[in-house]
């Protein structure tokens, strides 16, 4: 990596992440989730993170886990645009998933990558592990 791509690396780490949408008229700005709301924002998917973690993450069951659960996305735009569900009556359909991408952009890395490496730092005798190094010894 050259120097400038260091520095450009370091600067958009710096820069919060900052994804701009407009619901309804109104320009909303959709940060990534601070620790008070990391609690609400996990409990709300957690029904499709169960749903996945039973039948395992494929084509043919995303749509079911986003159908069977979709409440879901009114809790989690409601969340992140720090309003009460109510007030997203008027919202389309198109804005509100507008909202949930903007979400899940902003925030994948963290529960895709952070957690699970924070969580390993933290258990780092969890069964699993302890079933992943048998199978590397074998």
């Amino acid at each position: 990596m050259s120097e400038l791509q260091e520095t450009l690396a370091e600067l958009r780490d710096a820069l919060p992440k900052v994804e701009r949408v407009v619901v309804g008229g109104k320009g909303y700005e959709i940060t990534p989730f601070k620790f008070i709301q990391f609690a609400d924002a996990l409990e709300t998917v957690s029904p499709i993170l169960n749903y996945l973690g039973a039948t395992g993450i494929s084509e043919s069951t995303i749509i079911p886990a986003i159908c069977s659960n979709a409440r879901v996305f009114v809790k989690l735009v409601a969340l992140s645009l720090n309003e009460q569900e109510d007030n997203l009556k008027e919202m389309s359909a198109i804005e509100g998933l507008k909202v949930v991408k903007a979400v899940v952009k902003l925030n994948m890395d963290f529960f895709k990558d952070e957690i699970p490496a924070l969580l390993k730092e933290m258990f780092p005798d969890s069964p699993e592990e302890k079933a992943n190094v048998t199978k590397q010894e074998s």
